[in-house]
């Protein structure tokens, strides 16, 4: 079984997500509004559910299970992956097959209409950046990826099978100096703190959880996980908080 949970990082306290004795996974902040997104098979197949406060609400109700999900359009939709097609999902109304011609393979990270992910394009794994308004996409590499977070129009950065980050810009393989040999382990994420300043954030097999400014080429620590928040599946840089993933034994 898996269970999803938020951790304050300044007290190391857990919460549970969506507790229940089904399989809850890859929980998301909201974009707009405190609700965290998450993954559950409670309802028959894996769907999207939402916990705002203490309420529990189903979101997408559709006959095969969602594989995949990230908010969009500044939080007022989701786009999901479901089948191996790309489904939008508006508020209060059903999901739309976008009838895209990739296969979606993973979602990474979302800007407004602007979304970054993997996907098949004639049987080619691809990275690229699709715009959800014109359904047009821009390559960014030719080749499978496991994750990836675009930072600008120069730089967006990917790791390899062994978890160091790699870092491109303006296309090409970048050195990255600021970070020590270390192995990711897990997701990272770009985000904005309090002052709107952007950075990625990370956990490393050290219990260590990193902040890297990939512009500036600097890094520090800024918290630490254990057991009981292994795999980091989001991070608010406003509240410090972060969201996992975690086996629990039966």
């Amino acid at each position: 079984n898996w269970s999803t949970r938020e951790r304050n990082l300044f007290n190391q306290i857990d919460t549970e997500i969506g507790a229940s004795n089904y399989r809850e996974s890859k929980a998301k902040y909201s974009v707009a509004g405190d609700s965290i997104y998450y993954l559950s098979d409670r309802s028959g197949s894996q769907q999207i559910w939402q916990q705002t406060d203490e309420r529990v609400t189903q979101i997408t109700d559709i006959s095969s299970a969602v594989d995949d999900y990230i908010s969009v359009f500044n939080g007022d939709s989701l786009l999901f992956v479901s089948n191996n097609k790309l489904w939008l999902q508006a508020q209060g109304l059903d999901a739309v097959d976008l009838n895209i011609k990739i296969t979606p393979v993973r979602l990474y990270q979302a800007d407004n209409q602007q979304v970054l992910l993997s996907a098949k394009v004639n049987n080619v794994h691809q990275l690229i950046r699709l715009n959800l308004k014109t359904k047009q996409w821009h390559v960014l590499l030719n080749k499978e990826v496991n994750w990836a977070q675009y930072i600008s129009q120069d730089i967006f950065i990917t790791n390899n099978a062994t978890g160091q980050l790699e870092k491109y810009q303006h296309g090409k393989l970048t050195k990255i100096n600021a970070l020590p040999s270390l192995t990711l382990q897990w997701r990272y994420f770009w985000r904005a703190d309090n002052q709107g300043a952007f950075a990625l954030y990370f956990q490393d097999k050290k219990l260590n959880i990193w902040r890297y400014e990939p512009l500036n080429d600097t890094a520090k620590i800024v918290g630490r996980y254990d057991i009981n928040a292994l795999f980091m599946t989001d991070y608010s840089a406003i509240k410090h908080h972060m969201l996992s993933d975690n086996f629990v034994a039966e």
